[in-house]
């Protein structure tokens, strides 16, 4: 509503890891996540303030990756032509969010954050 966007965008939430729209006929420009991607061995060393999250906010449990996997394994089929997905990861996981990417059809493209970390892929739907 700041931006002047109010009536051009709409925030749709759900459980990513399955396919919330079933196969509808639904396309996107843009699919954004920030999901939870800290490995269960990465939680001890974070920083205190992080402690306060939720714990599911900040990892799937598993290896950092399964809700990535899941999101390029469900998402790039309702993207719009020319349509964007792109999601925030670990620093230590860009190649293989890349990968991911890559065997959806996509080409990735990895942004670095302002310590020079790979930070956030992202991909354009042809």
């Amino acid at each position: 509503a700041l931006n002047g966007v109010g009536d051009r965008i709409e925030f749709i939430t759900g459980d990513v890891t399955k396919d919330i729209f079933d196969g509808q006929n639904i396309r996107f420009d843009a699919i954004v996540s920030n999901p939870p991607y800290v490995t269960p061995q990465e939680m001890d060393s974070l920083e205190p303030e992080l402690k306060f999250e939720p714990r599911h906010a900040l990892t799937d449990g598993i290896n950092g990756l399964s809700v990535i996997e899941a999101i390029i394994g469900i998402y790039p089929k309702y993207l719009a032509h020319g349509g964007i997905i792109a999601l925030e990861h670990g620093y230590s996981q860009g190649q293989k969010v890349r990968e991911l990417m890559k065997n959806a059809g996509l080409s990735p493209v990895t942004l670095r954050d302002l310590s020079g970390n790979e930070r956030v892929t992202f991909a354009k739907k042809d």
